[in-house]
């Protein structure tokens, strides 16, 4: 008989969605992508709580997620 395993997104990836959904609540305009699909993904309800999600926290990774973003994207 084979085990059952619950899929789940992998934690870092949720980190990740979470803190680009982050960006765009918090950090002050222009915002270098709109990506709140993976907030929605996520489906969790009091993300903001999260300790990883602390504003000062999450500052240095947000940035970091931002700028390689902003590396790869065009402005059409």
């Amino acid at each position: 008989m084979q085990d059952k395993q619950a899929v789940a997104p992998e934690h870092t990836a949720v980190r990740v969605a979470l803190w680009r959904a982050l960006h765009l609540k918090i950090d002050p305009a222009p915002h270098i992508f709109i990506d709140e699909i993976g907030l929605k993904l996520v489906g969790e309800e009091n993300w903001r709580d999260r300790p990883d999600m602390e504003p000062e926290f999450s500052k240095p990774m947000r940035a970091s997620i931002v700028g390689r973003a902003g590396q790869t994207y065009q402005k059409p």
